[in-house]
């Protein structure tokens, strides 16, 4: 009969093994910030009963940084702020000596970083050009032995005047990855014609899958508003005003795709003049929008037209 009842009250199966242990030390918040530890009496006060807390420590820190002289003990509030103030003094240490290239467009992340300059086929750098990775990440191909992960980089290379290019590279990890993406990209350069040398001819449209980008022309000190992949791109190439929309997906790849596709495919002036035979004049408001010739056709373009141009005292632009 006792083992029965036992059986009802407690042991395994009872109720008395369920729910929350009954009878625990229970901490008092004495405020918002401090958090009144557990003593052997179950409560303990901050200084009173027990020594302040690291949290107290954290919330003064900032304001305490003039400590003066004052003994060091292990254990007390003066080792503890002055622990604190070393180790922010070498973070501010490490973070003035790093290069701003270093950081991407967030946090630690890859996308956004300067990767240094490709090299040649021969290991000799190429130091006019410069590499930014865009994407990195890691893909997964499931085999009969496992799982065979690699890294898969796409980085953008250029050289700041018109000449550009991007590709994509794989490896085991992520430095292999990208020094294969950054020298296959130099072999794979591109011709973006640039329009005074800091923006595009005209305002265009480029769609690659199912992204799509618009471009406008911009005047001189306007800057870079458009996508960051795009800005990196326009800045490798040597554009510095631009303004560009991304519609549609905003895939890293198809953005840098659609991106060159549109910028390589303008047509200057001198183009669009011997196309349509005609004279190519544009009115600009920074010249009080009088009209100013920016290419001649070819075939018209004979001493008798220079005179007369001349005579007329139309500027070239």
């Amino acid at each position: 009969m006792d083992e029965l009842l036992a059986g009802i009250s407690g042991g395994r199966g009872g109720r008395g093994g369920r729910g929350r242990k009954k009878g625990g030390r229970k901490g008092v918040k004495g405020s918002r910030f401090i958090y009144m530890g557990k003593g052997k009496a179950n409560i303990a006060w901050p200084g009173l009963t027990t020594p302040l807390g690291r949290s107290y420590y954290k919330l003064n820190w900032l304001n305490s940084k003039d400590l003066g002289p004052q003994p060091f003990v292990e254990g007390t509030e003066a080792s503890f702020l002055a622990s604190q103030l070393e180790g922010a003094k070498q973070v501010e240490r490490r973070v003035s000596e790093q290069n701003w290239s270093q950081y991407g467009w967030s946090g630690r992340k890859w996308g956004g970083r300067y990767v240094g300059c490709p090299e040649a086929p021969d290991g000799t750098p190429l130091t006019e050009f410069a590499s930014v990775v865009i994407e990195l990440g890691r893909v997964a191909n499931q085999t009969k032995a496992g799982k065979k992960r690699t890294v898969r980089a796409l980085v953008v290379v250029g050289n700041g005047k018109g000449a550009a290019g991007y590709a994509i590279g794989k490896g085991e990890e992520m430095k292999t990855a990208i020094r294969k993406a950054k020298n296959k990209a130099v072999n794979c350069l591109q011709f973006i014609p640039r329009c005074g040398g800091n923006t595009v001819y005209h305002d265009l449209r480029a769609k690659k899958c199912q992204t799509t980008i618009v471009m406008e022309k911009q005047l001189p000190g306007h800057g870079l508003h458009c996508h960051r992949a795009i800005a990196a791109i326009c800045t490798l190439a040597g554009l510095k005003d631009l303004k560009a929309k991304v519609i549609g997906s905003t895939n890293l790849t198809n953005v840098v795709r659609a991106a060159f596709k549109g910028l390589a495919a303008q047509e200057t002036h001198q183009e669009l003049a011997d196309r349509n035979s005609k004279f190519m004049v544009e009115l600009r408001r920074e010249a009080g929008y009088r009209p100013g010739v920016c290419a001649v056709p070819k075939h018209l373009d004979t001493p008798n037209t220079t005179a007369m141009l001349r005579e007329l005292k139309v500027v070239r632009l």
